[in-house]
């Protein structure tokens, strides 16, 4: 991993934990502002003093860095779609002030304002995003530079290595720059571009390479430390879901039909249960309610006719 992803990707952390300390000052000065003040004059001030709101910031700001780690927005990789990025940025400042809300819940406790949570969270979402578009648009602009470019090998014949030569030409951002296309594979042909060139990477573009050639990548790849990727056939493309063991030492490559396998079977049928047991304790009165509506209203007409029938007899 080049030493620039290490660096962009540390510096995304300290970054959101200030967009996130620094939307709740803005909303706390708003708030305080003469401006919102002669809107709506501001109580909570005695209550809610400055350090202590800060004090409330910081653990609120700790927890949505906690909240964009397991959310993956920390991974140590080139660049990955904006899109993507901002959907986990806008899922993990609203699950942090979910978390803020459902703690005053708990506490029975009511906030002093509700337009600095509500200014704070707006406030937090586009400060962070800023953020992280700034840290993009300096990586990518290094990129174009050849600053932080993962020098690679695209090993193999066919359309895949030339179609992938044109996508690193086209789009620099993805942060790869083709040094050779050996068109035979051999030990002495990589090697001599890894003497001359420098290697980073080596793609194996070539779905049909005999099992030769491709021992001769991996070794080469194992002894000078050079990340290995291929691009796979067929079979392998669709085995989306595959787990490997070992039986009597042999290693067994197993295709499952669904991820949720293991615990995450155990966990997905206990969440049934739960919610089953949830919703019927919720539902419950309503259902009931509904039940003796439901036989009165279809025992009336019955009795009425019974009656009816005695009073003829």
């Amino acid at each position: 991993m080049k030493r620039s992803e290490l660096f962009f990707g540390a510096v995304r952390l300290p970054l959101d934990f200030g967009a996130v300390l620094t939307a709740a000052i803005v909303a706390y000065a708003l708030r305080v502002s003469p401006t919102v003040q002669r809107i709506r004059p501001a109580v909570f001030e005695i209550d809610l003093p400055f350090l202590e709101y800060m004090q409330l910031a910081v653990l609120v700001a700790l927890v949505t860095v906690a909240v964009f780690a397991l959310h993956g927005l920390y991974a140590m990789q080139s660049t990955r779609r904006y899109l993507d990025e901002a959907t986990r940025i806008f899922s993990g400042v609203s699950i942090g002030i979910m978390l803020v809300i459902i703690a005053m819940f708990l506490r029975a406790e009511q906030f002093q304002s509700r337009f600095i949570l509500l200014a704070a969270y707006v406030f937090a979402l586009i400060l962070v995003m800023i953020g992280r578009l700034l840290v993009r648009w300096v990586q990518v602009a290094l990129l174009k530079r050849g600053f932080g470019v993962h020098r690679v090998a695209l090993a193999g014949n066919g359309r895949y290595a030339l179609q992938l030569a044109e996508i690193f030409r086209r789009l620099p951002r993805l942060g790869y720059s083709v040094v050779g296309i050996p068109a035979v594979v051999s030990w002495e042909v990589m090697e001599s571009l890894y003497q001359n060139e420098g290697l980073d990477e080596v793609i194996q573009t070539d779905p049909l390479m005999s099992e030769e050639d491709n021992l001769v990548l991996l070794e080469f790849c194992d002894k000078y430390k050079i990340d290995y990727k291929y691009i796979p056939n067929m079979f392998e493309a669709h085995a989306a879901n595959v787990h490997f063991r070992q039986l009597g030492g042999i290693p067994v490559m197993e295709l499952q039909r669904t991820p949720l396998d293991g615990w995450g079977r155990v966990a997905k049928r206990a969440t049934d249960i739960v919610g089953a047991l949830v919703g019927m304790v919720l539902f419950s009165p309503v259902l009931l309610t509904t039940a003796v509506a439901i036989r009165i209203n279809s025992s009336g007409p019955i009795l009425y006719s019974q009656v009816r029938m005695g009073r003829n007899k």
